[in-house]
């Protein structure tokens, strides 16, 4: 059986601790994209 890490990273962080998980479980690594776009205003909105 095959390990898959999708993530969605709007400034990076995400991204960079999903590579590491995957590297570290020997798994595939997928990008997930948003259905519908935002500004970078809003993903950063908090």
């Amino acid at each position: 059986m095959k390990t898959l890490v999708v993530y969605f990273s709007a400034t990076g962080t995400t991204k960079a601790a999903a590579q590491r998980l995957a590297k570290e479980f020997n798994a595939d690594l997928k990008k997930a994209y948003p259905q519908y776009t935002w500004g970078e205003s809003r993903l950063m909105n908090r």
